[in-house]
C-alpha cells in the first residue's frame, strides 16, 4: 500500500449510539486520494451508520473527522458536501418523474444569457458525462420509465458530476447483473485513477477483493482488520471469519429431506406453464413445478427471466398460453388474483416494489393477509401478536415489529417479505434474485428459510444470477436465452452434461 498518497480524510475515535444501543465504538480510519478503500461486515455491522457520519446525516458521539488539515466534531450536510464526499446510496434517492438530465444536474442546471435554465445546454453536458464514462442511457427519458441499473448508473452519474474527493459507493452493485457489475468495477478504478478516495461498501467479497487497495472489515461497529490488499493476497475466507467471528464455508450446503411429495392424486404437479407468451417477447414456454422442490432461473442479462416471473404473477401482460395450478387451469390477469390462488411473489426491488418503507414491520407482514383478521378493523394488538411470531419464525432481528422496516437492514427487510407470504401459508413462491445486497450469514439464514418452505411441501421458482446459490440450492435449473427456455438442469441427472454446475450454466447461457 503506497501511504505516501495524500490523505482524504481521517477519522478518529468515532462513537455513535442509538437509544444506548452502540452503532459504532472508537472507529478510527485513514483514507487517502487516490484508493479504493473497501469497507465490509454483516448487516448491522455500523457500515450505514459510518457512511451517514462523513456526509454529515448524523452527529458522532465523540470523536472527530479531519480533512484539509482540520479537524471536526461534526459535519453538517452541506459541510460534507463543500468538502466533496458525495454517497451513492443504496436506496433511491431519485426524483421518479424528472428526466435524467434534471435528476444529475439537480440545483446545478446551467442558465441562458435570461438566466434560465437551458434545456439544451442541460442534455449536452448529461450526454457528455455519460459519454465521458461509456454509460449508455436516454437522457431526455423520466427516471420512473429507466431500469433498475440505469437508475443506479444515474446516481454515480450525479455523483461524480461534482467532481467528488470522496466518493462513497454504498452497495453499488447489490441490483445488477454480471455484465453490469464488471462496468460498475471498471468505473470505480476510473474515478480512484482521477484521484477520488473511493469508499466501496459491498458483500460481494469476489468484486471487493478484485478492486479493493485497503480492506476494512467492521463488526458489531468496532474495526476488526484493515489490510492492505496491493499484492491481491487477501482471501475471502480471512474476511468472512473477520466479519463472523468465525470459520464459515463460503459455499451453502443444502440438507434435502428426501421427502417424495405428490401434488395431487393424478400425479399432475403442482404447477405447470404451458406455451406462456409474455409481452415484449414472442417466445413461448412450458415447465412445472413440483412440491418440495426448487426450481431456479437464470441467464444472461435480457434473457427474460424476471418478464417470465412477473408474467406469471401478474405484473405483465400474457399474450398467449395457459397456467394449471394444483391440477386446475387458473387465470391470472393481475397480481390480486394470483393471491387468491395462494401464489407468493417476492420481486427483485425490494425496497421500491416489495416494501412500504415507512410503515411499520407488522404493517408490511399483514397487508396481504388482512383476510385473517375479524370485522372491518386490524386491532394493533392483535396485529401484533400474529406478526410477532411470524417475525420470529424468520428470525427478523428487530426492536420490535412497530418499528419503520427502512430501519432494518436488507437481510433483515428480505426475511420481513418472507414472512408476508408465510404467513397465510402460500403453496408457490417466485422469488427474483432473493439474497442481492444481503450478507453471507443472512443469506444463509434466507436459505434455511428456503429449506423449511420446500420441506412443508410448498414450492419455489427462483430467479438468480447468483451462480453458487443456483448450484447450492437449486434441485432443477432452466437457462433463458432471449426470451426462451432453452435448456434444463437437474441436481441428480446420471449425465455430466445436464447436471447444475458452472460449466453446464454458462454454456446454456451463451448458447454453446
Amino acid at each position: 500500500m503506497n501511504n505516501d498518497k495524500e490523505t482524504a480524510i481521517e477519522l478518529s475515535g468515532i462513537s455513535k449510539a442509538f437509544n444506548g444501543n452502540p452503532a459504532l465504538s472508537d472507529v478510527s480510519l485513514t483514507l487517502r486520494r487516490g484508493n479504493i478503500h473497501c469497507i465490509v461486515g454483516e448487516n448491522g455491522a455500523g457500515k450505514s451508520t459510518l457512511i451517514k457520519i462523513l456526509t454529515g446525516a448524523y452527529i458522532p458521539d465523540s470523536g472527530t473527522v479531519s480533512f484539509n488539515g482540520k479537524g471536526r466534531s461534526r459535519l453538517s450536510p452541506r459541510e460534507a458536501a463543500e468538502a466533496g464526499i458525495v454517497a451513492v446510496y443504496q436506496e433511491n434517492v431519485l426524483a421518479s418523474q424528472l428526466s435524467v438530465a434534471c435528476n444529475i444536474f439537480a440545483g446545478r442546471e446551467p442558465v441562458n444569457k435570461w438566466g434560465l435554465v437551458s434545456y439544451r445546454l442541460l442534455k449536452e453536458n448529461t450526454e457528455a458525462l455519460a459519454a465521458k464514462y461509456g454509460i449508455h442511457i436516454p437522457v431526455d427519458a423520466a427516471v420512473s420509465s429507466l431500469t433498475p441499473a440505469q437508475k443506479q448508473f444515474v446516481k454515480i452519474l450525479k455523483s461524480v458530476s461534482i467532481n467528488p474527493r470522496v466518493l462513497i459507493l454504498d452497495e453499488p452493485t447489490a441490483m445488477l447483473n454480471l455484465e453490469d457489475n464488471e462496468k460498475v468495477l471498471e468505473l470505480t478504478r476510473i474515478f480512484s485513477g482521477e484521484g477520488a478516495c473511493v469508499i466501496y461498501i459491498s458483500h460481494q467479497l469476489g468484486e471487493v477483493l478484485a478492486i479493493a487497495d485497503e480492506v476494512t472489515v467492521l463488526r458489531d461497529g468496532r474495526i476488526i482488520s484493515t489490510r492492505s490488499n496491493e499484492k491481491k493476497n487477501i482471501t475471502p475466507q480471512e474476511l468472512t471469519q473477520d466479519m463472523v467471528g468465525r470459520p464459515m464455508e463460503l459455499l451453502y450446503e443444502r440438507k434435502r429431506s428426501g421427502a417424495d411429495f405428490m401434488p395431487s392424486d393424478s400425479g399432475e404437479p403442482l404447477f405447470r406453464v404451458e406455451n406462456l407468451r409474455i409481452g415484449g417477447f414472442s417466445a413461448e414456454n412450458s415447465f412445472t413445478a413440483d412440491r418440495g422442490k426448487i426450481t431456479g432461473i437464470t441467464g444472461m442479462v435480457g434473457s427474460g427471466r424476471t418478464e417470465l416471473l412477473e408474467g406469471i404473477f401478474g405484473y405483465r401482460k400474457k399474450t398467449g398460453g395457459s397456467l394449471y395450478f394444483k391440477g386446475e387451469r387458473i387465470k391470472i390477469v393481475r397480481p390480486a388474483d394470483a393471491i387468491k390462488k395462494s401464489i407468493g411473489f417476492i420481486t427483485e426491488d425490494r425496497q421500491f416494489s416489495g416494501l412500504a418503507l415507512p410503515l411499520s414491520i407488522a404493517q408490511n407482514i399483514t397487508c396481504t393477509a388482512l383476510n385473517l383478521f375479524s370485522g372491518f378493523t386490524v386491532f394493533p394488538r392483535q396485529e401484533q401478536a400474529i406478526t410477532q411470531k411470524a417475525a420470529a419464525d424468520t428470525r427478523v432481528k428487530c426492536v420490535t415489529v412497530k418499528q419503520p422496516v427502512q430501519e432494518l437492514s436488507g437481510g433483515n427487510q428480505q426475511k420481513v417479505i418472507l414472512s408476508r407470504w408465510l404467513l397465510k401459508s402460500f403453496d408457490l413462491i417466485l422469488l427474483d434474485e432473493p439474497t442481492k445486497g444481503v450478507d453471507i450469514n443472512a443469506k444463509f439464514e434466507i436459505y434455511g428459510l428456503l429449506e423449511e418452505m420446500v420441506s412443508q411441501g410448498k414450492s419455489i421458482i427462483m430467479v438468480s444470477s447468483d451462480m453458487s446459490e443456483v448450484i447450492s440450492i437449486c434441485d432443477r435449473v432452466l437457462i433463458m436465452r432471449n426470451g426462451k427456455i432453452t435448456n434444463e438442469l437437474c441436481r441428480d441427472s446420471n449425465d455430466e452434461n445436464l447436471r447444475i454446475t458452472e460449466t453446464n450454466i454458462i454454456n446454456c447461457a451463451l448458447g454453446v
